[in-house]
């Protein structure tokens, strides 16, 4: 758990190694977290001008972030006994949810990446993540039902005025994945050109979710962030009244309203913590234009190609898995990418 303040800025560790937490006071202020973060964000909104310079940018803030945040809790010893490639779970509050935690590393030939250590996921709370743990679906019907929910161009804003939007040309191809990787014991429908009676029926029956939409943030308000379906917004309100029991798995796949590149941490963090308390299990958030779906695709053959059946606590390990491979081939994989995917829940 990471923990900002006025006072003071510090980790507390909770793990089954040891039979206490145990607290690791960090050395930076929460002054010098919030210039990050604004550092942070000004870097990925300008991500589409100069590419080169913002990988430079943000090779900056990820360093700072392993030195003065990750570092102290990854090398602390409670954790000396903890196997590589581990899971471990990030429960951000304050400023610490608008920084990308999950991808620090000091990015030279040598140095260390937290990426190759452990497997990182967040939780909004150590309560939500142990209820996830332990709730069961009951429904053998919902377990094996998958649903895509898209909508490349709604007709109306989240204050239900009427609004033109620019068509998500993806809006086909990411159903197309999830169906081309599907395992035999899921069957796929799909909400194309959806409205919100649509996303509605689809929680009810179905516990394996792909959302792409565009989406809107309110700050003020988290539970009224929503999606934008046909006939107006699904906010995260919405998902919550529906009350539709546990869910397995969902794949966030927004697009920011507007000419803005960024979709930031807090902004995703909002929306998967929604979907945590509304009873998902397993979430994985996307942040931004990600314009290459062999990411996605890649996600989904190391989630749903192996043995046994589908299980939403592989969900972690294979997106850092296919992001990992995908930095590591010839193509390579920019900073900006990695950091637009991050795992949520068991």
């Amino acid at each position: 758990m990471l923990i900002a303040s006025k006072k003071s800025c510090h980790a507390i560790i909770v793990s089954k190694a040891v039979s206490k937490p145990h607290h690791v006071l960090l050395k930076v202020t929460l002054n010098s977290l919030t210039e990050l973060s604004t550092s942070f964000q000004a870097c990925i909104s300008s991500a589409s001008e100069n590419s080169d310079s913002v990988e430079e940018q943000l090779k900056v803030i990820l360093r700072s972030l392993w030195v003065d945040v990750v570092a102290p809790v990854v090398h602390h010893p409670s954790l000396a006994n903890v196997p590589r490639n581990s899971r471990i779970w990030w429960c951000p509050t304050s400023v610490f949810s608008t920084l990308p935690v999950h991808a620090a590393g000091e990015y030279t030939s040598e140095g260390e990446q937290l990426s190759r250590l452990y497997v990182s996921s967040y939780t909004s709370s150590i309560t939500s993540l142990l209820r996830a743990r332990s709730c069961t679906n009951h429904s053998k019907e919902s377990f094996s039902n998958f649903a895509t929910i898209y909508q490349a161009r709604p007709l109306q804003n989240d204050e239900q005025k009427e609004v033109e939007y620019p068509v998500i040309k993806s809006a086909e191809v990411e159903p197309d994945i999830v169906m081309c990787n599907l395992p035999a014991s899921l069957s796929l429908t799909r909400f194309a050109d959806a409205t919100k009676e649509d996303a509605n029926e689809a929680f009810e029956d179905h516990g394996w979710f792909h959302l792409m939409a565009y989406a809107t943030q309110n700050a003020y308000q988290p539970l009224n962030s929503s999606f934008l379906m046909r006939d107006g917004s699904l906010s995260i309100s919405d998902i919550l009244q529906a009350n539709c029991g546990p869910k397995e798995f969902a794949f966030l796949s927004p697009r920011p309203v507007g000419s803005r590149f960024s979709w930031m941490q807090n902004e995703i963090f909002h929306f998967a913590t929604g979907l945590q308390i509304s009873g998902f299990k397993s979430v994985v958030g996307m942040m931004g234009n990600v314009d290459d779906p062999s990411i996605i695709d890649k996600f989904y053959s190391a989630f749903f190609h192996s043995n046994g059946s589908p299980d939403c606590t592989r969900a972690a390990r294979a997106l850092h898995d296919a992001l990992e491979k995908m930095a590591n081939s010839k193509a390579g994989l920019s900073l900006g990418q990695r950091i637009a995917f991050a795992h949520f829940g068991v």
